[in-house]
Order: C-alpha cells, then structure tokens, then sequence
C-alpha cells in the first residue's frame, strides 16, 4: 500500500509540474478566475482535466498557437494581491515561432522545476517549431522566415535563444527538405537586404555575421546560401 500511495504522489507530482508549464511556460489556463494573467483555452476547458499530462500540454499549445487574436482570450486576475507575472505582449505573442522560443526560454529558466518533465516538454517545443517551419501553410499569416531570422539576431546576445536555434536546426537540417531549403532562402533574402544599408563597423552588421557563423555549423545551410 505504501508503493501504491508512493506512485499516487509520483502521478500528482508530475500533474502539478504540468499544470505549472501550461500556466507559467505556456502563460495559459483553463481557470476562469487565474491567480495571474494568462490566455484562457476555452477548448481544453471544456474537457476539465483532473490528471495533467505531456498529451494535454501539446494539446494546449496546438489550440494557444492556432489562436488568430490571442489578446481576446486575456484574463486579467481581479485578485488584488495578483501581479501581472510576464509582460502582456509577452502573454499576447501573436508571432508562433516568438512564442515557441519565449516557451523554450521560460522552460529553461525553470529547469529545477520542471526536471522530472523537462526533456519531453522541451523536445514538444521544438518539434512544433520544426513542424511550423516545415509546413508553414499551417501559419499562412505569418512571416515564418522574417520570424526566424528576428530570432536569429536576437540570439546573438541571448544564450537561451541562441541554443534553442542551434536544437531546432539539428532537427530541421539533418535531412534538408524543401521546405526547410525555401526558409533559408527566404531568411539569407532578408538579410542581404538587410545587411546592404549597413555601416561596416555597426554593431547591427556584427550581429548578422555571428548569425552567419552561427548558421556555417551546418554544411547543407552553407549550400543553400551560396
């Protein structure tokens, strides 16, 4: 009996680290009243979850990342003592690759936390991210090269974002598809573009070359650029 209530306390463990993740990860809920501000998930609501699991996170970020106006989803805690905990553009980020790599990033922060889970959630990230990169149709509002490339120079002086492009191109490019080949094009397009204007010493110039060093780590990138 003392097992049985041992994994009884495993299994509540880990559904409390997962309804963390939805709600401090994914800065989302299913309560009406939250303690912070979050979006509310009106489909996953509706199933009522007692038991958290990895499927209902990756549930929850398919309904949070296919939401066209997430600000219309915003509950704003009315408790007085309540802080707002992120930033609301952060919580509002209609972007889907930003948000994929604010989740990376507030998961890495909290490693400690979420360690019983960490990998599975963190592989979740990132294999959204190559699926959305990789059947960008999915996103057809958005910029997914512009996006990626953002993130890219953002990287430069930001050690979690840049690790978090480092994973999802060892992912994307171990088998160049396409799709993938049709990003960077688009990617290295924009940043010729950009690049042109610059004064040669600008500190945007360098940021744009440690984006190209850092993409040179992978021989079929390097193929596609030149």
């Amino acid at each position: 009996s003392s097992k049985a209530a041992s994994i009884d306390n495993d299994s509540s463990l880990t559904s409390n680290i997962y309804k963390d993740i939805l709600e401090y990860v994914l800065l989302c809920t299913i309560d009406e009243q939250p303690s912070s501000s979050f979006i509310y998930l009106a489909e996953l609501a509706v199933e009522l979850p007692e038991n958290w699991q990895k499927n209902l996170i990756d549930q929850a970020l398919f309904e949070r990342l296919h939401m066209i106006d997430p600000s219309s989803h915003l509950l704003i805690s009315t408790t007085k003592k309540s802080t707002i905990r992120n930033d609301v553009n952060i919580i509002i980020e209609t972007r889907c690759l930003h948000y994929l790599a604010g989740c990376y990033q507030r998961l890495l922060r909290q490693h400690d936390h979420f360690k019983l889970v960490f990998e599975d959630i963190r592989k979740l990230f990132i294999d959204h991210t190559k699926t959305a990169i990789s059947l960008p149709d999915l996103y057809e509002n958005q910029d997914l090269s512009k996006q990626w490339l953002e993130l890219l120079i953002e990287g430069q002086e930001n050690s979690l974002l840049y690790e978090y492009i480092d994973c999802v191109n060892n992912e994307s490019l171990s088998q160049i598809t396409d799709e993938i080949e049709n990003l960077y094009n688009s990617v290295f397009r924009y940043m010729y573009k950009m690049i042109q204007p610059l004064d040669y010493f600008s500190t945007e110039l360098i940021a744009y070359v440690g984006a190209l060093k850092q993409l040179a780590k992978w021989p079929a990138l390097v193929r596609v650029y030149f």
